[in-house]
């Protein structure tokens, strides 16, 4: 069971309907990001577009001076404001 004091997103099985990064922040229904796609898919079509597919790809994990030392990471803005995903080297489909 997932404990309520659990910044970021837990893994899909134990997920609430929010992100939080705890203590002091706001939690974010995830619905959010899916209301934020549907947004972008609406411009895209009223641009003229009737098919295909966006891929995105989302932040990529880095290392220092080609070390096995990870960089912090953090998630690339627009794929978190469309997908929510926090985790590296992630791709997205609209």
């Amino acid at each position: 069971a997932m404990e309520d004091n659990v910044a970021g997103w837990p893994s899909v099985y134990e997920s609430p309907a929010y992100y939080w990064q705890g203590e002091e922040t706001l939690k974010v229904p995830r619905s959010m990001h899916l209301e934020n796609r549907d947004k972008v898919i609406q411009g895209i079509r009223a641009k003229g577009f009737t098919s295909g597919i966006a891929l995105l790809a989302g932040g990529e994990t880095k290392y220092r001076n080609d070390t096995d030392h990870e960089e912090l990471f953090r998630q690339e803005s627009n794929f978190h404001y469309l997908f929510g995903v926090k985790d590296a080297d992630c791709f997205g489909v609209l």
